[in-house]
C-alpha cells in the first residue's frame, strides 16, 4: 500500500518514498511505499514521463518541494528513493509501476559516483546477492543518469567537486569491478570505477548543491536533455 507521509503505526516500517503518482499541482505530496500495490490498477499514470530514483531521502525531499515532478522543464515525473540501499517493497513497487505505465517512460536513477552509489544501483538493476531470488524485482532498464565522474569533474574542476577514496574506498572497488564485470550491461559502472581507481578520487551527489543552478538546475537540464534525445 502507499499511505500519506505520517506517523501512523501502519505505515511506520515503511522504507521507500514516492512522490509524483498523482497530478497535483498543489503542495507536493510524499507518500509511503508498502506491500500493497493492487492501488496501482486504479490511478491514471498519464501524467508520467519519467521515473527519476534518488539514492539519498535529503536529495530527494529537496527536488520535492522545489516542484520537480509537476513544475519542471522536463514535464510530470515520479521521483522514487529507497534512502540508500532499497528495501524489496520499494523493488517491487518501481518494478510494478514501470510495468504499468504505458506506453513505456525512461527511468533513472542518481547515484553517488563511488563504490557506494553504483553498488546500490547495481541492488535495483540486477538484485542484491541476498535476494537472488527475487528477480521479479530487478529493473535492469534503470539508466544511471550520474553523478558520473568524468561528467562533474569536467564541468566544474576535479579539484573543486571531487574527494579522495579511503582505503575502504579503494577495497570495495577492486571487489566490485570483479563482481560487475559478470553482470551485462553494467559496462558504464565498471568504466566509472576504474576512473575512480585511476584518479584514487569520487564525486557524490551533494557537491552539486553547491553549484551554479544546484542539484535542481542540474537534474533539470539532464532530464531534459534525455527526454528530447529520446524524441529524436
Amino acid at each position: 500500500m502507499v499511505s500519506t507521509a505520517s506517523s501512523d503505526k501502519q505505515s511506520a516500517s515503511a522504507k521507500g518514498l514516492v512522490a509524483g503518482l498523482r497530478p497535483w499541482k498543489g503542495p507536493k505530496h510524499i507518500e509511503l511505499i508498502g506491500e500493497d500495490l493492487e492501488f496501482l490498477r486504479t490511478l491514471n499514470l498519464k501524467h508520467i514521463r519519467w521515473i527519476l530514483v534518488v539514492e539519498k531521502d535529503a536529495s530527494f525531499s529537496s527536488m520535492v518541494q522545489r516542484g520537480l515532478t509537476c513544475q519542471s522543464k522536463a514535464e510530470q515525473g515520479l521521483l522514487v528513493t529507497g534512502k540508500g540501499y532499497p528495501d524489496l517493497n520499494t523493488r517491487r513497487f518501481l518494478r510494478a509501476v514501470f510495468d504499468t505505465i504505458k506506453p513505456k517512460v525512461p527511468i533513472y536513477g542518481l547515484f553517488d559516483g563511488d563504490p557506494d552509489g553504483i553498488d546500490i544501483l547495481r541492488c535495483y538493476k540486477h538484485g542484491s546477492k541476498a535476494l537472488a531470488q527475487e528477480r521479479g524485482c530487478n529493473i535492469p532498464e534503470m539508466e544511471w543518469i550520474g553523478v558520473k565522474f568524468d561528467d562533474i569533474t569536467r564541468a566544474f574542476g576535479e579539484d573543486v567537486v571531487s574527494k579522495e577514496l579511503t582505503d575502504t574506498d579503494m577495497k570495495k572497488l577492486k571487489s566490485m569491478c570483479a563482481s560487475l564485470s559478470k553482470i551485462p550491461g553494467m559496462e558504464d559502472c565498471i568504466s566509472d570505477l576504474e576512473i575512480m581507481r585511476i584518479r584514487g578520487r569520487k564525486v557524490e551527489i551533494q557537491v552539486l548543491e553547491d553549484r551554479p543552478g544546484g542539484l535542481y538546475g542540474w537534474l533539470e537540464n539532464k532530464l531534459c536533455e534525455k527526454l528530447e534525445w529520446r524524441k529524436a
